[in-house]
């Protein structure tokens, strides 16, 4: 099983209300010193940016259409599925959605 270090993440979430309340932008500051990406934070980004936000485009479609193949009825079973789906998905794949992007 890989381990990513927080060390070497970005984080970039939209600016919904929720989302950068003190008490989740202050354990999101812990977290990715910072690689923080939001309303309120040292890099500000606008929620839709392009070249920020392919997963949004391409995978978590690309997922959900694989992983609800098995129709997974609890998180039990649609966990490993999606990490499974995610791990599978050959680099020269998201290579080609950067690259068309």
């Amino acid at each position: 099983r890989m381990r990513i270090s927080f060390n070497s993440v970005w984080f970039q979430q939209d600016g919904a209300a929720p989302h950068i309340a003190q008490p989740v932008m202050t354990e999101l500051r812990r977290k990715f010193s910072n690689k923080l990406i939001s309303r309120n934070s040292t890099f500000r980004w606008p929620p839709r940016s392009p070249d920020l936000t392919a997963p949004d485009f391409f995978l978590w479609g690309y997922c959900k259409q694989e992983v609800y193949k098995a129709k997974p009825t609890n998180l039990n079973e649609l966990r490993p599925s999606t990490r499974e789906t995610i791990a599978t998905i050959p680099v020269s794949t998201f290579q080609a959605v950067m690259n068309n992007f």
